[in-house]
């Protein structure tokens, strides 16, 4: 969606990208505020053991970095998409 909207209009995609920018900035901030808040308050209980090692394997290794390439690479190669289509020759 966002390449075919990219290629009819680049600053339709801008502006679709900012605010999908800013909705994902809006639910970071769901989610830390309230973790915050019950931080101050003393609620510390889901730290306890925190890393333990409990659960460590040498062979999640690979998939976790495999999980963070791939969450990254559509906004790498959105980056080419957009030039490609500002400037075509």
């Amino acid at each position: 969606v966002v390449m075919v909207l990219n290629s009819m209009s680049v600053s339709w995609s801008a502006r679709i990208q900012i605010f999908l920018t800013f909705c994902k900035l809006t639910a970071i901030l769901i989610i830390i505020v309230p973790g915050v808040m019950q931080l101050i308050k003393g609620q510390t209980h889901h730290f306890k053991d925190a890393f333990s090692g409990r659960d460590a394997s040498i062979m999640g290794l690979p998939l976790a970095f495999y999980y963070g390439m791939y969450a990254y690479a559509g906004w790498f190669y959105l980056n080419f998409v957009t030039e490609e289509v500002e400037n075509p020759e």
